[in-house]
């Protein structure tokens, strides 16, 4: 495990290749019996991040492991969680926290040595778990990220939302700082930072990102070696995510600069357009499909989460692709493990450069095959 200290005050572990092996090393102490625990919230993307993680704590002593799924949104359940956190827990009234509060008692474990929950707004479950050992992993629940989930929001009560969100997500990290057994993990470099900054560079928290998928793990066996050129695009995402609507409306503008493309848009929650190169799968649990012939990954996001999973989907079923280099640059802290003789990476937001760097990038994959 390599040690970088960032300032005199801030140290990130850093584990891109030992991390199964190494990133719990320090807790020999309190390895047996460790519980962690996952929020299912129905966004595939959420799901995959969960599975790259629980393999790896699974691996190093956590002997059992727990999903809490988010409940009903009804205005009645959002109220009595709201007041539950505040009265009982002594928790910031966060709305996310109060959605999943319905079925958090599944995490009641007297014998828990070292508790890992997945998300910041779960991280009132720390209270049931009194003095032990926690860590609490946050991805994509940053402040900063929220603002910005609110800036890309249409709707202006959930951008207040969002905007709300932000300010509990600050009280909550600065809640988490001080409990003495307690550390924080961030999955990326952004979301680390917006962290630090926010808690004047506390030791407590760690920089520990997922393990980096083989490229072309779960590659189908019956993929074709087809020598045309990789013209059918495909785009991983659910279609409520701002950031993921903003990638929909570039990919539009980059069918219209070659009328030989086709873009494949995978995940739930799209609003159908009529575009004519233009086709909607819904959710699919395997893209095996999207394997047997020649595409070509693309993921035009330009703001939003500090890391896509949807890039580690497409390294794992070895889809090669262009990114923008705002999606690739989380990926750095993986440093040369990254396969990035898989994908170019555009920096900037022109669709016709985009549009040529497909054409060079698939005429090149179809040279290989």
């Amino acid at each position: 495990m390599l040690e970088m200290t960032l300032s005199k005050t801030c140290t990130i572990y850093y584990c891109p290749n030992n991390y199964p092996n190494q990133a719990l090393l320090r807790y020999k102490n309190f390895m047996l019996p460790n519980m962690a625990v996952f929020a299912d919230n129905g966004i595939t993307g959420a799901t995959h991040g969960v599975a790259l993680r629980k393999v790896l704590l699974k691996e190093d002593g956590f002997s059992s492991s727990n999903f809490i799924t988010l409940s009903g949104s009804s205005i009645f359940s959002i109220l009595i969680g709201l007041i539950t956190l505040v009265v009982k827990y002594r928790w910031p009234p966060s709305i996310i926290s109060a959605r999943f509060l319905s079925s958090a008692s599944v995490i009641a474990n007297s014998n828990t040595e070292l508790l890992y929950i997945d998300t910041l707004h779960l991280s009132f479950l720390c209270k049931k778990i009194g003095n032990k050992k926690c860590i609490v992993n946050f991805h994509n629940y940053d402040p900063e990220y929220l603002l910005e989930l609110s800036r890309l929001e249409k709707s202006i009560l959930r951008s207040l939302l969002f905007k709300y969100e932000s300010f509990i997500s600050k009280i909550i990290l600065r809640r988490l700082e001080k409990i003495d057994r307690l550390e924080m993990w961030a999955l990326t470099s952004k979301d680390f930072d917006s962290a630090r900054l926010l808690l004047n560079y506390s030791k407590k928290i760690k920089l520990i990102p997922h393990q980096l998928p083989r490229f072309g793990a779960y590659k189908s066996s019956d993929a074709l070696n087809n020598s045309r050129p990789c013209l059918d695009l495909i785009f991983i995402g659910a279609g409520g995510h701002g950031p993921n609507k903003e990638a929909l409306d570039f990919i539009i503008s980059i069918l219209d600069c070659n009328t030989r493309f086709v873009a494949h848009i995978v995940g739930p929650s799209w609003k159908i357009h009529s575009h004519p190169r233009l086709k909607f799968h819904g959710f699919v649990k395997k893209l095996d499909a999207f394997l047997a012939d020649n595409y070509l990954f693309i993921c035009p996001i330009f703001s939003g989460s500090g890391i896509n999973m949807k890039v580690f989907t497409a390294i794992e079923f070895g889809l090669p692709g262009i990114l923008s280099q705002f999606t690739r640059e989380p990926f750095n802290v993986y440093g040369k493990d990254f396969p990035d003789e898989e994908y170019v990476v555009v920096n900037g937001k022109d669709p016709k450069s985009w549009a040529d760097l497909i054409i060079k990038r698939s005429e090149l994959l179809s040279r290989e095959k």
